[in-house]
């Protein structure tokens, strides 16, 4: 028997050195989950906005664990904004997410980001090493 799918409270913490989700961004998880995406997220700078990225990467990731019967998490994810900085910062920051989920391909030394990796996978050929790549 496989191990249980991660929440995203675990995923978020195993992709950022132990820290916790703010408040906000678990009640986004559940909202994600039950009703899809709000139409905004209005938090204040500075407070993870960029953190949604992983929101996006985790929903596919639950839908395809799960085999949903409607699939409502797209593959790929667009950042936009207004600022070259900004952009930069989040490219990196994506960059991060990416190298560790697709390294987490041995249960054992990943558990809590392997059954993520296993269920993006299943959107890949045979032979496909990386199931998240940023440009």
């Amino acid at each position: 028997m496989s191990a249980p799918f991660p929440t995203f409270d675990e995923v978020f913490r195993a992709l950022h050195g132990g820290r916790d989700p703010y408040p906000w961004q678990s009640r986004l998880a559940q909202e994600i989950a039950n009703a899809g995406w709000p139409t905004q997220i209005a938090i204040p700078t500075g407070l993870g906005k960029t953190s949604t990225i992983v929101h996006g990467i985790y929903e596919l990731a639950r839908q395809l664990h799960f085999e949903t019967s409607s699939r409502t998490a797209p593959q790929r994810i667009v950042h936009i904004a207004e600022r070259r900085t900004i952009i930069d910062t989040t490219a990196q920051y994506a960059a991060r997410i990416a190298q560790q989920i697709n390294a987490a391909q041995d249960p054992a030394s990943a558990p809590v980001l392997a059954p993520v990796r296993a269920a993006l996978a299943r959107l890949l050929g045979e032979g496909d090493d990386e199931v998240i790549a940023v440009a």
